[in-house]
């Protein structure tokens, strides 16, 4: 998230001083944004499924006592 702030940052001072290189630097930073977004839900998707199924382990092993 860093990196799009960073970007938007560039893109906000390249769109004050040049409407051209503006319009391009946000679609740019549109596109990055999107597939920065991408590569950042497959981890978190692991990272779901990881935790998914250590809830779903506790609430056998908690249901087994009874």
């Amino acid at each position: 998230m860093v990196i799009a702030g960073v970007l938007s940052a560039v893109a906000a001072v390249m769109m004050i001083f040049n409407v051209w290189s503006g319009a391009v630097g946000i679609s740019t930073l549109l596109g990055l944004q999107v597939l920065l977004t991408g590569i950042a839900l497959v981890p978190l998707s692991f990272a779901k499924k990881v935790v998914a199924g250590r809830v779903k382990d506790k609430i056998e092993s908690l249901k087994s006592r009874s």
